[in-house]
């Protein structure tokens, strides 16, 4: 905000144009641990664009060793440029980006399309902006909120999939007592040579058991109820660690709290307080972000 009428107008327009861009910095630098916008003017559209830089592409980077400032950044990306409908060619660009130049490297080439190293002067000296969640101290990039618990969340998927398995592979079977199985086939709608061909069908046999026996009799076998009861203890034990190891506060997790945890004004005031985190670790990052869109602008 700002008392000056017409830079409020500007950074109005610029909120306005950027306003979609907001949720996608806070997810990338919540699961990513960094997101990376650099501001700058695009020539070809005659307007502002937050450049979005992976942070798996930033390779390095530069700091002053007094201020601890970040001075440059160097960036090394891959594309997969489509050649027609059935040929690919594989570039890549190698980027040196600094308040004085930005240099520019390509490796490979693409049919049609003129790939030029170029190295040019930065000319407002803006850099690549990082929005890191959680970052140690003195440093700018930060951890993803699922970091702490990846290895828990693998165990609880790998445990899931299992009784997911179980389940699946498991069909209630049809148990079929007779003393002539041929005459059973028979009365039931098959003929002798119908009922040998069902009964060694695969998908048939799976589901069908047929035994000798000096009465009929017919039962049904079902998965026991107590067959997934271990999974389960084990499921919902890894869902509390992932829940304790997160940093994320337990009532986002919208989990019924009871006994001695069930306090709401804690939970509460651990919730608020992680917000309030959130906010502080981007309080920085926008203030450079939007004051280097009024530079752009002019404003």
């Amino acid at each position: 905000i700002s008392e000056d009428k017409d830079t409020q107008d500007a950074l109005n327009k610029i909120t306005a144009q950027f306003s979609d861009e907001f949720a996608v910095i806070e997810l990338a630098k919540t699961l990513h641990g960094t997101a990376w916008r650099w501001p700058r003017w695009d020539a070809k559209n005659n307007r502002i664009v937050w450049e979005m830089i992976p942070d798996d592409s930033v390779t390095m980077i530069e700091t002053d060793i007094i201020s601890g400032e970040i001075t440059g950044i160097y960036t090394d990306d891959q594309f997969t440029v489509a050649n027609g409908p059935t040929t690919t060619q594989v570039v890549r660009r190698k980027r040196h980006i600094t308040a004085r130049r930005i240099d520019v490297q390509w490796t490979g080439t693409t049919s049609g399309v003129q790939l030029q190293d170029t190295s040019q002067y930065n000319r407002f000296g803006i850099l690549p902006i990082p929005f890191g969640h959680d970052c140690p101290q003195g440093k700018w990039r930060g951890y993803s909120v699922i970091g702490r618990t990846l290895r828990l969340v693998k165990a609880y998927h790998d445990v899931n999939r299992t009784v997911c398995s179980l389940l699946s592979d498991f069909v209630p079977k049809w148990v079929q007592y007779s003393s002539n199985p041929k005459d059973w086939f028979r009365n039931n709608g098959f003929s002798e040579n119908d009922g040998v061909m069902e009964a060694t069908n695969a998908a048939f046999s799976d589901r069908f058991i047929m035994n000798f026996f000096d009465k009929e009799k017919t039962e049904f076998i079902y998965l026991p109820s107590n067959a997934t009861t271990q999974y389960d203890a084990r499921l919902d034990k890894l869902r509390q660690e992932c829940i304790a190891a997160s940093p994320i506060p337990e009532i986002f997790y919208g989990n019924l709290a009871t006994g001695n945890e069930s306090s709401v004004t804690i939970h509460k005031d651990l919730a608020i307080s992680y917000i309030d985190s959130l906010r502080q670790e981007n309080g920085a990052p926008y203030d450079d972000l939007f004051n280097a869109s009024l530079t752009l602008m002019g404003a």
